[in-house]
């Protein structure tokens, strides 16, 4: 089918896919050409370091909890306000971890886990975020990604790991499919000079030399918990994306740009939900249990009562 027949959804998709292969290509020979004596990231030691990046995150305990027998060292760099730095901070000395940075600095994004990542000392970074709970069982258990990542060869190649989160509705019951993708916080990198974050970039995407190989993982090792909040914050966070994508066009603020679109109202919006398929997704992890069947209002009113416990 030539290009010209196809409609603009459709020539986009074409080309957004050829430029995926080529640049798979690309990748494949030119990690291929890159040897031993190239490899950058035997310098580091053996283990697992996991980048955070949180503001004011209620799930934080239960995502270090997920993953602090698999971290060799965990790396946070934290904007949060209080009372949730203060619970932070205890939360830290009350988890066991073999090693921890605990960075407080009021940042942007890109910024943070630029600064995250300079401070990482491992041979693998886990981009992760104060809201991502791993799988502890099940086919898709995190310890399967773990095992599969160790048995890597890192002696001949570099890589940049993709794996799916599957993103919750706003309770633990329901799930948004179309968002069940790969997301740009889900990243297993391995550790060397070349790789990095652009402070410049309005998101937090990672840069990722051209001779990494890249792998594309299709199970679902993590819960994305993001979405359990008030609606009108996907409201806005949907608005800022696309203002951003338009602001080429159309000289005109975020705030302004707002006012020109009348959806922002509390009913559920552009945001389709079904049932959580555990059969298909994987068991809800265990230490989420306690919130199953909660509807966003008694989620949020219990993680209140669990912040000022820490800090009383």
């Amino acid at each position: 089918m030539k290009s010209k027949n196809m409609s603009p959804k459709y020539q986009f998709c074409f080309k957004k896919t050829m430029e995926h292969y080529a640049g798979q290509l690309i990748r494949y020979i030119s990690s291929s050409l890159h040897r031993k004596n190239y490899i950058t990231s035997v310098r580091f030691p053996e283990g697992i370091s996991f980048l955070i990046v949180t503001k004011n995150d209620i799930w934080l305990a239960e995502s270090l909890k997920s993953i602090v027998r698999y971290a060799d060292e965990v790396i946070i760099v934290d904007s949060s306000d209080q009372p949730y730095l203060k619970r932070n901070i205890e939360l830290l000395s009350d988890l066991k971890i073999k090693n921890y940075k605990h960075i407080i600095r009021d940042l942007d994004l890109p910024t943070a886990r630029a600064i995250g990542l300079s401070e990482c000392s491992y041979k693998w970074i886990f981009i992760w975020d104060g809201d991502h709970i791993a799988m502890d069982n099940g086919k898709f258990s995190f310890e399967k990604l773990i095992n599969y990542v160790r048995n890597l060869d890192t002696t001949r190649y570099y890589y940049a790991i993709h794996f799916h989160l599957a993103t919750m509705g706003y309770q633990l019951d329901e799930i948004q499919p179309e968002r069940c993708k790969y997301a740009g916080e889900a990243w297993i990198i391995s550790n060397s000079d070349h790789f990095k974050f652009d402070p410049r970039k309005k998101w937090d995407e990672p840069v990722i030399p051209f001779y990494y190989r890249k792998i594309f993982l299709q199970g679902y090792y993590a819960l994305h918990l993001n979405v359990i909040r008030p609606i009108t914050m996907h409201q806005f966070r949907d608005l800022r994306i696309s203002w951003y994508n338009e602001r080429k066009k159309k000289d005109i603020s975020f705030q302004d740009y707002i006012k020109t679109h009348k959806e922002i109202r509390s009913e559920p919006w552009r945001i389709r939900k079904v049932k959580y398929d555990e059969s298909y997704y994987g068991l809800i992890p265990t230490l989420l249990n306690k919130y199953k069947g909660l509807s966003y209002e008694q989620i949020i009113e219990e993680k209140e009562k669990e912040i000022e416990e820490y800090i009383e």
